[in-house]
């Protein structure tokens, strides 16, 4: 007996001590929670500029969740840092989420995120590509502004027009009384109404108007579009299967404007048909609201009758055979008119570097209006447009070149060729390229220092700050610290260098500061087959980067790192990194590290005198009408000289 109660107590210690591991380690400490674990929902519900995902949470890591929801950016393994994330509460278990103000034709990552005491643990990233704009927009001469489709090669507008006015301006009679719109009708004069005579209607169904509205010389379509021939509605119900099933196809969906049961409404190309019904000529009654669609044809059929179209409520029909009284108020749908339409192709990107690129257009056509501006528009997400970014190229027809600036690395982007008349603007076929990423070439100095150098338009740059401390011959540059010994060697004109503030902890970084008379001796401060910039190369790298007013900062190193806040417009996007190095004065003092980066000029202004560039903290600007006394010191760059001939270095030259 007494051993079977000990063997139970021992039992019983048994599984006290593994309870206690459940809290403790060997070594008496708890243990310690982790982050939670989750997974991210696959994107749904994809749109032009929104999408639907979310998250399970699986674990909370032994902490309770205090946050959670989804983080998306453009580029791989988006964090709760982004300024793109939602917020969905705390605790575990299944979330939805919704993104929105997504560009169009982007690619999108995104990852679930839960946050407990311990941190934020995120779910695996899944990635999706938003649709592209659907919807085009054309403005009439009353600024109606009406969404248009392209529906095989044709351009419709998806909303019933609703000017008052021609396109020339004139006005269109607007008639509520029964009697004048007989009148009008048996005059042959055009006129136009509201749905049963009230302007609250004209917002979702448009107007109505007469034969004579539709036909009369002055157009009541905006410029460059007009009414559909028979044709145009035949093509159309064509590409949609044919009469029988074109008008669901058509028919907006649902019975919100439509009467009960709307058979077969699928509105598959946006169409979005409304049962206007129509206005009869004989007493001016309204007539079918919310029963059927009707449309002019612009096609005459004798004196009295002009072809329409209609759509039934109960009927997938598009029916095509019909004519109605030229008096007769019908609904009117405006198509691109593709004889006033300029005719324009993309020439496909070339002269690609990994921040500009070439491109043009070809225009075969003015569509009988002369073009007032054409050239190249480009984004990163597709369909781009004149509000994008764009070049002007000139007017009139032929073919053009576009010079595309302002590009980022490893990007692709996407181009349309425009051209713009008196009907509007046109683009060409859309096409896509992709930057190169950077790659780097090399130089060594006669010290053995390595240096980074990139092409910059078609000249080789170091990008780094030249910090050799001998001559190409061989001899030594004279290292001055001391600052009277600075200013007497100005005077002397000898050549002098220093380290940046004396600190030879800032060579590695900034380089070295030269005097000009260093920069102009005979022995030669850059390595072989490399030369002190000129003024001119200067300004040719400024103007090839965007000009005076853009170039300091695609020069600038990025962040502040190195430079002091606001380091305005810096991008580095050309990769030449120029650093704050500040200067020295000819009295031999230091100024302006953090503030400002100088570089020296090969050219001489007068006898005390020589020309530099610069860029400073608070600009985007690139300075270049300067001149100062030649005992300062500033940083050097080397550019590779091209009338060298064969090549004397040890560069691995890379372009992009």
């Amino acid at each position: 007996m007494r051993s079977f109660v000990k063997h139970i107590l021992n039992i019983l210690l048994l599984v006290s001590m593994a309870a206690c591991l459940e809290y403790e380690n060997f070594d008496g400490v708890m243990w310690q929670s982790t982050l939670p674990t989750l997974s991210t929902h696959v994107p749904s519900n994809i749109t032009a500029t929104s999408a639907v995902s979310g998250g399970t949470i699986l674990s909370d890591g032994g902490s309770p969740v205090i946050e959670r929801g989804i983080c998306w950016d453009y580029s791989r393994n988006p964090t709760i840092n982004t300024v793109y994330k939602t917020e969905e509460g705390g605790g575990t278990g299944e979330f939805t989420s919704t993104m929105t103000g997504l560009p169009p034709h982007t690619k999108v990552y995104v990852r679930a995120y839960a946050t407990n005491a311990n941190g934020t643990g995120y779910g695996n990233e899944q990635v999706f590509n938003t649709e592209a704009e659907e919807f085009g927009t054309l403005t009439d001469i009353d600024n109606n502004t009406y969404r248009t489709m392209e529906v095989g090669a044709q351009i419709w507008m998806v909303e019933n027009l609703k000017t008052t006015r021609f396109s020339n301006g004139d006005e269109i009679s607007y008639l509520a009384d029964n009697t004048d719109w007989t009148s009008y009708a048996l005059a042959g004069w055009p006129a136009s109404c509201s749905v049963n005579n009230s302007s609250s209607n004209d917002y979702e169904y448009g107007r109505l108007y007469n034969w004579y509205a539709v036909n009369d010389g002055r157009k009541l379509c905006p410029n460059g579009w007009k009414v559909p021939t028979h044709e145009d509605w035949a093509a159309l119900a064509d590409l949609l299967g044919g009469e029988s099933v074109a008008g669901g196809k058509l028919k907006e969906t649902g019975t919100a404007h439509w009467i009960a049961p709307n058979v077969g409404a699928t509105d598959d190309i946006r169409f979005s048909a409304l049962p206007a019904g129509f206005r009869n000529q004989e007493e001016g009654v309204f007539l079918n609201l919310g029963y059927r669609a009707y449309f002019w044809s612009s096609n005459g059929w004798d004196d009295e009758w002009a072809r329409m179209r209609y759509i039934d409520h109960d009927s997938t029909w598009f029916r095509g055979n019909f004519v109605g009284k030229k008096g007769g108020g019908y609904s009117v749908r405006c198509i691109k008119d593709e004889s006033t339409s300029i005719q324009i192709s993309t020439v496909a990107a070339y002269s690609i570097t990994y921040i500009s690129a070439k491109s043009g257009g070809r225009i075969t056509s003015d569509g009988g209006s002369a073009v007032t501006a054409r050239g190249v528009c480009w984004n990163n997400y597709g369909y781009p447009t004149t509000g994008d970014n764009k070049t002007e190229d000139g007017t009139g027809t032929g073919e053009y070149t576009s010079n595309l600036t302002g590009l980022q690395p490893n990007t692709t982007y996407y181009i349309r060729a425009y051209a713009t008349n008196a009907y509007g603007t046109v683009y060409g076929d859309e096409l896509s390229f992709t930057t190169p990423a950077p790659q780097y070439g090399s130089i060594s100095d006669i010290d053995g220092n390595s240096y980074k150098t990139v092409i910059i338009g078609d000249r080789t740059w170091m990008v780094e700050n030249l910090r050799t401390t001998r001559f190409v011959t061989g001899e030594a540059i004279p290292e001055i610290s001391d600052q009277a010994e600075w200013s007497t060697y100005d005077s002397q004109t000898l050549p002098a260098a220093c380290n940046v503030e004396n600190d030879a902890g800032y060579v590695s970084v900034y380089g070295k500061l030269y005097n000009w008379h260093a920069v102009d001796d005979d022995r030669k401060l850059c390595p072989e087959g490399w030369e002190i910039p000129s003024h001119d190369d200067w300004v040719s790298l400024m103007d090839y980067l965007g000009g005076e007013a853009l170039a300091g900062g695609r020069l600038k190193e990025a962040g502040t790192s190195h430079w002091a806040e606001p380091n305005t417009g810096a991008t580095n996007d050309s990769y030449f990194s120029a650093l704050p190095a500040g200067y020295r004065m000819s009295d031999g003092n230091f100024s302006s590290l953090g503030f400002g980066a100088y570089f020296w000029t090969s050219d001489e202004y007068e006898s005390p005198t020589a020309r530099l560039v610069y860029m400073d903290k608070d600009n985007a600007s690139f300075f270049h009408k300067y001149i100062v006394g030649k005992g300062y010191g500033f940083s050097v760059r080397c550019i590779k000289d091209d009338d060298e001939g064969e090549d004397l270095d040890t560069q691995d030259e890379h372009d992009w």
